[in-house]
């Protein structure tokens, strides 16, 4: 009889337990609910996908040993959005849907195209993917989507989990271009990459000076800048989104014609890409037709991995944001004497002149071996070209100079070995320039 008197107390005993218990998991459910509906969208409509053409892969054999050794251990992937140190950005809008998990899925085709800024040291072949963006353009609707992806974020690069070396950033150094794609893929959401468009930083002043900044260098640290603007990797990303989401939707109308036919000629032969004049063209046509300009709504930025945060918009077309954006960036590395997390030396505009005499030095060298050696002058030269290397020299008769340099040793040294394919490729890349140079000059003329 004391027995059972007992154990009915032990079960009173536990009552309270089990009521807390349930309790909590209540109120976590609910919290859990308050976050989706907060961060979360799913918008479905009926989709009917084309597949475009197979992409070809122009993957490198790359030695991971070297890799290991320059790289760091550490994994400096962020978790949260930082607010900025300083007081004098400009002014700016908040963009609260960038980071919200939004799955739009649209009838017709959708084409995404790879646009991956690669931070390759000048003169050296490996590639450390810094941007990571993927234009995908919905013709039929009229609509570009562009996910833009952290560098930092997770991603099979074949290493040890140990090393913190599993990032997108590395995957494209370590296992080549196919791979990478297939983490691109992956993590922005999409089915497959049917287009992609390269480039490097000096390739990436070019483009940028000829769509109206005066000093690309500075334009272009701000966009790759983690710490001075706040915000780490998100917010970088996002404004590198935002600058091409920008500058698409401006320049969409320069993109028809005549003209229009140069520009995208000449462009392509500034970045390395498989895509073609004819088919830019068609899609800009699809686009048109569809109403694209009609609205700049019709272009959005998103993050992936979605990231639950405010994103400062700024307007990267407005010439005193840029300047004041400048200054702050300017400024911040002012006071902190380290800015590996921002890049490499080159850059800063004040790198201009080093850049010019390295160049200089590189070509007075090839120019002793034309004579003997038409492989030799090709082997030192190439990746200089390939990543254009002259475009960092901010005094343009000292760029030209040095870019006719190139291409006089080059194509001589192509031709001595007979290959005048190769040839006619460097003299195109200099005839692409200049009509770039000429449209733009025509441009500054008729707006004046």
């Amino acid at each position: 009889m004391v027995q059972k008197v007992n154990s009915k107390r032990k079960k009173k005993s536990y009552v309270p337990l089990y009521f807390l218990l349930i309790m909590i998991l209540i109120a976590g459910l609910l919290v859990a609910i308050y976050f989706k509906n907060e961060y979360s969208e799913i918008i479905e409509i009926k989709s009917d996908i084309t597949k475009v053409n197979n992409l070809t892969d122009k993957d490198e054999t790359i030695d991971t040993t070297f890799l290991k050794a320059i790289l760091p251990d550490a994994d400096s992937g962020v978790q949260v959005i930082n607010i900025s140190r300083s007081t004098n950005l400009p002014e700016f809008e908040y963009d609260e849907d960038a980071g919200k998990y939004i799955r739009r899925v649209y009838s017709g085709r959708r084409i995404n195209i790879a646009v991956t800024g690669v931070d390759a040291r000048l003169g050296d072949r490996y590639r450390h993917a810094d941007a990571n963006h993927i234009i995908s353009i919905l013709p039929d609707n009229g609509k570009i989507e562009i996910i833009s992806i952290p560098r930092d974020t997770p991603a099979d690069a074949g290493y040890d989990d140990t090393t913190g070396q599993n990032k997108l950033t590395i995957v494209r150094a370590a296992k080549g271009r196919r791979a990478y794609f297939e983490e691109l893929c992956r993590i922005g959401e999409v089915d497959k990459i049917h287009y992609f468009a390269e480039l490097g930083f000096s390739q990436a002043m070019g483009i940028i000076e000829w769509l109206g900044y005066e000093k690309p260098s500075q334009t272009l640290q701000i966009l790759r800048s983690r710490s001075a603007l706040g915000g780490d990797d998100f917010q970088r990303v996002y404004n590198q989104g935002q600058f091409i989401r920008q500058m698409l939707f401006r320049n969409f109308s320069r993109l028809d014609g005549m003209m229009g036919d140069i520009f995208i000629g000449s462009g392509l032969m500034l970045v390395e890409s498989d895509l073609t004049s004819s088919k830019i063209k068609e899609i800009i046509q699809l686009l048109k037709a569809n109403g694209f300009d009609s609205s700049p709504d019709n272009i959005t930025v998103k993050i992936r991995p979605s990231f639950p945060a405010k994103f400062k918009l700024y307007d990267f077309t407005d010439e005193g944001t840029v300047k004041s954006l400048s200054i702050v960036v300017k400024n911040y590395y002012t006071e902190k004497s380290d800015n590996d997390d921002d890049g490499n030396v080159e850059s800063s505009s004040d790198n201009s002149e080093k850049v010019f005499s390295r160049l200089t030095n590189v070509l007075s060298k090839a120019e002793t071996d034309s004579s003997s050696s038409p492989q030799k002058v090709i082997n030192n030269l190439s990746t200089f070209f390939e990543q254009r290397a002259w475009l960092q020299i901010e005094d343009k008769e000292k760029r030209l100079e040095v870019r006719d340099r190139f291409v006089e040793l080059m194509t001589k040294a192509y031709e001595k070995r007979k290959d005048t394919l190769s040839a006619n490729k460097v003299r195109g890349v200099a005839i692409a320039e200049d009509n770039l140079l000429y449209q733009k000059k025509m441009q500054t003329n008729n707006n004046q």
